[in-house]
């Protein structure tokens, strides 16, 4: 209840003449007047007495703290504070119930309700069942939020003085927050029947009308309470808000301007008309008005909360921060220092936070939430021990609240507790099976920690259907599904999270990327601009474009673009890694590792981070140094598959054969398959003597990528010289020179000669092998291979055949002989290979993808897409399955699918420029050249054979020509 006052000069200058004598039994007199005219909702006439009775006897506790209630009711909060800590120091010198129930009202009035009900309590010990008492611990249940309290202590208070107007009148309006709507009503008008005058209660019946939808009869009190009073602006803004839902806008806006002219001083008109502006999607005017609301004299705490939240929900952390402030120099309690924690924290002052949060808890002891909340930044800033010590007093005081046994949870997972965490999110679930935040803290977990997809992917999609207004569900999902590869379905995510008002700037980042690894080059760029339009400093931006121009094989701008972001957050950890892997590609390894360095003191459990380190190093012939980083790499995560590859390569500097074995299988088990890798181990086995296991792990290779000749893997595409297969295993010829009675002495260097495309010197060497031994078949497959790199396809196909005459049963054999068959243009003899091959490995994927080519070839495009599907399903990680997917959802004229296909085939293996090309067809049947030219231009990067350079260059040329003749029309 807000008013612009009148001019109260005559009533503030009733000061006595010198001749003046007090009289404190008038002065108590006058003050049981003026409570009665509160009690009837004369909230001017009690402001008057209330004067009269303190100018008799200034001692009065209680005259000071109705008068605080009265300047409250007319919106004058300065004067409010002034008196009712004068009520509350005079009250606190003494003992009575009267003094204990004006001590209530004080504390409630500064924002301290658990204060007030505990003076109040006491006052009602002492009084029994004093109505005065009731009904002022109504108004601290109201504050509290537990209406139902409210509401029997007004009962019980109306019960000893029925007819009391303002007590109807809490009641109503204790009543109308809980939606009953018909009682309040009727409490409202016993309220008018006892005084036809009061403003306040006409207002009140408007809002209960207009909630029940009677908006003609809701105008009619609202025209009541302004003839009564043309200054109260709460009549105002309630048949504002009538007129907003009729679609009259003018009108509303015009009730807005009249409220403000009403009271200039009252935040409540501009705070109501931001609303509306921020409604209606107009976020400048929204925004103005909130800032003119906060300036009010007479803003609320409760007003100033709610927009700092507004603040909040839009990352301005500063703006939201000093709101929260306001709210608490208003009296807020601490759900105000809560939330400007928050903001300070995202604000990177996480000592300020905590000093907010130390407040809270002094303030409210016995509050889990505060002490939930202050768990959780401690937990951040790497306080673990009082963190826990937090999160336990919590638990302790509510032991199955959802919401703290979920923060707990989220702590217990960021120090790397999987299974502690999992039993909280458990019990927070068990607790209470719809706590949204319960099931997206516990998919982070499944993502994250426990490497379980599936089941991330089930919980955040139950916490996006539980709440599905909450856009930072849907952005989490957004990010879950990119991670998964599930680029249209994340997408689709990131699209609900800006429907749902999530952060643009945040949402346009993760739709960017998700765009990019689908192949959208130009939506990503488009909105990473929009999102700098709408947040030009933020850092994250920067580093997603750096990361964007990255992964395009752009390091100079990414170089540029991640030093903005570190110029405007020198301690942006990510940015710090991309430019680390920007200065790879340049091969500038000084500046990586320096930026590695500094990475790793802010984040130093990244096993990423580490694992790069690793990499920079070994490139610099750095080996010692390369196994350390390494090594924390794998100690901090055994299941990192790309440390092992990493420190395998370093061991392979280091000559260290046996470890190199075994490293790359662990990183094949782990899901880190690298041609190179395995070029590697091959090389280690030679050297190892162990000619056969070498040659199996060349083939091997081949299957991986049969363009491989090196086991370099460095940050760009390429190798230095000298560093090939050949070199490596002519390098060993001297040793291999005192096995020449093993045929596979001869095989392995069949596989050398092979690989550097020495086809014919391959099948001498292949054919030394079966003169030696005439029954291994490894030498009458390696020579087929040979010969098909020769095109000699019949000669290929004889030397399969025998192979598997010697043994049957070899399944990649009889893959290889229906791969020359199809070369042949045999495709039922190749198929019947495949099939006898997948008798003996029903799950063998490389029989499964032949046999998807074969069907593609004969344009048999659904059973292609079958065969494909049983490859993918056989090894999730052949990206060429993926690609055969690809290919056939083409076919079948399904361009959705085949981009996401083709996506994440270069998902598992970004050199692989074939992949771009055909997803680069689809962008161009699509009429997206500006996309296709994006993938040309990353395929001819990723392979330099000069053969194909110029057609490289004329596809990019084209389709640049053509992107611009479609922007022109």
């Amino acid at each position: 209840m807000t008013s612009r006052l009148p001019p109260l000069a005559q009533v503030l200058l009733l000061a006595a003449s010198p001749a003046f004598a007090a009289d404190p039994a008038v002065g108590r007199r006058v003050f049981a007047e003026a409570k009665e005219l509160y009690y009837r909702g004369d909230f001017r006439g009690a402001l008057a007495a209330t004067n009269r009775s303190l100018a008799e006897d200034s001692r009065q506790a209680g005259a000071y703290e109705l008068r605080a209630r009265c300047w409250d009711a007319l919106g004058d909060h300065a004067r409010r504070k002034t008196d009712a800590e004068k009520a509350l120091s005079l009250a606190s010198a003494r003992r009575g119930v009267d003094e204990a129930i004006a001590q209530g009202g004080a504390e409630l009035l500064l924002g301290r309700p658990q204060k007030a009900l505990s003076s109040l309590n006491a006052a009602l010990d002492a009084a029994g069942s004093d109505p005065e008492a009731l009904a002022a611990r109504a108004r601290v249940w109201r504050r509290l939020g537990d209406r139902a309290k409210a509401l029997a202590d007004l009962d019980a208070a109306l019960k000893a003085r029925p007819k009391v107007p303002v007590w109807r009148y809490s009641r109503a309006l204790t009543r109308y927050e809980l939606g009953r709507d018909a009682e309040a009503v009727a409490d409202l008008t016993a309220a008018l029947r006892a005084n036809k005058n009061f403003v306040a209660a006409y207002a009140l019946v408007g809002s209960a009308l207009a909630k029940r939808g009677d908006y003609k009869r809701a105008l009619k009190a609202y025209d009541r309470a302004l003839a009564l009073d043309a200054s109260y602006g709460y009549a105002y803004l309630g048949r504002a808000a009538i007129r907003l839902r009729q679609g009259d806008e003018p009108a509303a806006l015009k009730d807005f301007e009249e409220a403000v002219r009403a009271d200039a001083q009252d935040y409540a008109p501009y705070y109501n008309r931001g609303e509306a502006h921020w409604r209606a999607n107009r976020r400048e005017p929204a925004l103005s008005d909130f800032r003119l609301a906060l300036d009010s004299p007479k803003m609320t705490a409760e007003a100033a909360q709610a927009i700092g939240d507004r603040y909040l929900s839009i990352q301005l952390w500063r703006e939201a921060a000093e709101a929260y402030g306001r709210a608490r120099d208003e009296g807020a309690g601490i759900a105000a220092l809560m939330r400007r924690a928050k903001a300070y924290e995202a604000l990177k002052d996480p000592k300020k936070a905590l000093l907010d949060l130390d407040l809270a808890v002094k303030e409210e002891p016995g509050s889990a939430a505060a002490l939930a909340a202050r768990g959780g930044l401690q937990s951040r800033m790497g306080l673990e021990e009082p963190a826990l010590a937090d999160f336990t007093r919590a638990l302790r005081l509510e032991p199955a609240n959802p919401e703290i046994l979920t923060a707990r949870g989220s702590f217990h997972a960021r120090v790397g507790k999987a299974n502690l965490a999992l039993e909280d999110f458990d019990k927070a679930i068990a607790a209470d099976p719809k706590h949204a935040e319960a099931y997206n803290g516990r998919g982070a977990l499944y993502a994250n920690a426990l490497g379980d997809q599936e089941k991330a992917l089930r919980d955040v999609l139950k916490a996006v259907e539980l709440q599905p207004r909450e856009p930072a569900f849907h952005y989490n999902m957004g990010v879950l599904r990119t991670r998964n590869r599930l680029f249209h379905k994340a997408l689709d995510s990131f699209e609900a999270a800006l429907a749902t008002k999530g952060p643009a700037a945040r949402v346009l980042e993760r739709r960017a990327d998700a765009k990019f690894l689908l192949g959208d080059h130009v939506g990503a760029v488009r909105d990473i601009e929009s999102a700098l339009e709408k947040d030009p400093r933020n850092p994250a931006l920067y580093d997603m474009l750096g990361w964007i121009r990255l992964r395009g094989r752009e390091p100079e701008q990414a170089v540029r673009d991640l030093s903005q972001a570190l110029h405007l957050d020198p301690a942006l950890a990510p940015a710090l890694v991309h430019r680390a892997l920007a200065y790879g590609m340049l091969g500038q390894l000084k500046a990586a590792v320096a930026d590695l360095d500094r990475a790793l003191k802010l984040e130093p459990s990244s096993k990423e981070g580490w694992t790069l380190l690793c990499q920079a190093h070994r490139l610099r012939k750095d080996p010692k140094d390369a196994l350390k980083a390494c090594d924390r790499a794998v100690a901090l995560d055994s299941q990192h598959g790309p440390a092992y590859l990493q420190r395998a390569l370093t061991w392979h500097q280091l000559k260290q054969w046996p470890r190199v074995i075994e490293d790359v299988e662990s990183a094949w088990q782990l899901g880190t398959r690298r041609a190179e890798g395995v070029l590697a181990r091959s090389i280690a086995h030679a050297a190892n003597r162990q000619y056969k296991e070498a040659h199996h792990a060349y083939l091997l290779a081949l299957r991986l990528d049969p363009y491989v000749k090196s086991p370099y893997v460095g940050f760009a595409p390429g190798h230095p010289e000298g560093a090939d297969f050949l070199t490596a295993i002519v390098d060993l010829d001297k040793k291999m020179a005192e096995d020449l009675r093993d045929p596979y002495v001869f095989i392995l260097r069949a596989d050398s000669l092979h690989n550097a495309d020495q086809f014919d010197k391959a099948v001498l060497e292949y054919t030394k092998a079966m003169e030696l031994d005439g029954s291994i078949a490894d030498a009458y497959v390696g020579r087929g291979v040979a010969l098909a790199g020769q095109d000699a396809l019949e000669a290929s196909q004889q030397d399969f055949i025998r192979a598997l005459e010697l043994e049957p049963d070899d399944a990649s054999t009889r893959v290889r002989l229906a791969t020359v068959l199809t070369m042949r243009r045999n495709y039922r003899a190749a198929l019947a290979e495949l099939g006898k091959a997948l008798r003996v490995e029903p799950k063998n994927a490389e029989a499964h993808l032949r046999a998807g080519n074969v069907h593609y070839f004969l344009k048999d495009y659904a059973r292609a897409l079958e065969s494909y599907s049983a490859a993918a399903k056989a090894d999730p990680l052949d990206a060429n399955a993926l690609n055969g997917q690809g290919l056939a959802y083409f076919a079948l004229r399904r361009p959705a699918d085949a981009l996401e296909l083709f996506s994440r085939a270069l998902a598992l293996n970004p050199l692989a420029d074939r992949y771009y090309r055909n997803r680069a067809a689809v962008w161009t049947s699509l009429q997206k050249f500006g996309n296709a030219a994006g993938d040309f231009r990353a395929a001819s990067m990723v392979n330099t054979d000069p053969t194909l350079v110029e057609e490289y260059r004329r596809l990019i040329e084209e389709a640049e020509v053509r992107s611009a003749k479609g922007k022109s029309t």
